[in-house]
């Protein structure tokens, strides 16, 4: 208990809380972690103390029901414990899922980190539909008044967020965006329109092509670039920035650095030693995996495919809330704003699971696989990690003192 009683002071850094919701957040951090679940009652039997499993099912129940979170203090805590000091890659996505005849809707918007798409911002939809228009703007509108002086590198989203309202609002904005439209959805170049799957009709499987001149697409100009998958489908792009500048940066800043080791083991570290320009040191980058030389304009269509794993983080985001992480379909709590005070309490175990993966990656490198990918993901190497430390306190009591320092900033 002794060793429990140091993560409320913690906390009580970041949040403006009476001492009671304090101790109850510790409680509840712990319990989820330990038991991987969010249904109530399997919380209230992993607490720590001598109440009775009842008491702690009450006082579980009276946060939902009476607590009031502020949402903007916990975004703003949220931003300090990832410390991302570049441009952020949000992500823009929507989940659902029935629980009898209750269905949970939720749109997201998410800060790309570690692989992860953290959660900043989300709106429980009252429909079972796709999300409108004017619920995504007012997200963006939340987000832009808590965090008004933070640049964005991009926006990020799949096929269902696209139409003329909202990318006339992301244009108004000057937000950069990177979005899949359909195969179906057409491109105007000023004379004529035609479908996506007709002008890439000729691409083969594993071709790049970016399109020479922007195409009008939901009523305002975009570049257009297109690569055919292994499944045969068509992935199709829309971006508001020239592919061949931002987006070449954006490669050598994220992929070009010591956390693609995860992927391409110390290879980017010595392709880049030296200091290389960006242009150059993408082409030598390239010419290493491609084993010939290649050229600039074929690298910077690569680079703007390369935006497609900064959407799927927010997929990655879905698994760990749900059937790789807490189980978030095991709750029965039914009332929208009772599911957002569960989402955010699941974003700080999250963030507390990832950080204190990376923190393990760095002492010992993640083993790879032969597909070249991490045996797990740091989000589980974390989670584990805690689960280890929390189920042997007696035995190991330094183990949780080392994970509380990713959630002090330090």
């Amino acid at each position: 208990m002794s060793e429990f009683s140091r993560l409320r002071p913690i906390l009580g850094k970041h949040f403006d809380w009476h001492g009671a919701r304090l101790t109850l957040l510790a409680q509840f951090l712990v319990a989820v972690i330990r038991v991987r679940s969010v249904n109530l009652s399997e919380l209230s039997t992993a607490f720590v103390g001598q109440a009775l499993v009842a008491s702690n099912y009450k006082r579980l129940q009276r946060f939902f029901r009476e607590f009031r979170i502020d949402y903007v203090e916990f975004a703003r805590s949220i931003a300090d414990w990832l410390g991302i000091k570049e441009d952020w890659v949000l992500t823009l996505d929507r989940t659902q899922w029935e629980f009898g005849s209750q269905m949970h809707n939720i749109l997201m918007l998410g800060i790309a980190y570690k692989g992860v798409a953290i959660p900043i911002l989300w709106t429980l939809l009252p429909n079972r539909s796709n999300s409108y228009a004017y619920q995504r703007k007012g997200l963006l509108h939340r987000f832009q008044r808590i965090f008004p002086t933070q640049k964005i590198a991009y926006l990020t989203a799949d096929r269902e967020f696209i139409g003329k309202d909202w990318l006339s609002y992301l244009d108004d904005k000057s937000i950069p965006f990177c979005i899949r439209i359909r195969e179906c959805d057409y491109l105007y170049d000023g004379k004529r329109s035609l479908s996506s799957r007709v002008i890439f009709s000729n691409l083969q499987v594993g071709e790049i092509q970016v399109l020479s001149k922007r195409r009008r697409v939901g009523g305002i100009w975009v570049f257009v670039v297109a690569t055919r998958l292994k499944d045969d489908k068509l992935l199709v792009l829309i971006t508001s920035k020239q592919p061949k500048a931002t987006l070449a940066d954006y490669a050598v800043e994220k992929i070009c650095t010591k956390r693609a080791n995860l992927l391409v083991p110390r290879l980017c570290e010595s392709t880049f030693r030296g200091g290389f320009s960006k242009r150059t040191g993408l082409l030598r980058l390239f010419s290493v995996l491609l084993r010939k030389p290649v050229r600039f304009e074929k690298v910077c269509s690569f680079c703007v495919v390369l935006c497609v794993p900064q959407r799927w983080q927010i997929e990655t985001l879905f698994g760990c809330l749900k059937s790789r992480g807490f189980n978030l379909k095991a709750t029965h709590i039914s009332r929208r704003d009772r599911l957002s005070k569960m989402l955010a309490l699941l974003t700080i175990a999250l963030v507390w699971s990832l950080n204190t993966g990376e923190w393990q990656h760095q002492q010992k490198n993640l083993p790879l696989k032969k597909h070249a990918r991490p045996a797990c993901s740091l989000f589980r190497l974390g989670l584990d990690f805690l689960r280890h430390a929390l189920f042997n306190l007696d035995a190991k009591p330094t183990l949780f003192r080392q994970s509380l320092s990713f959630l002090s900033c330090t």
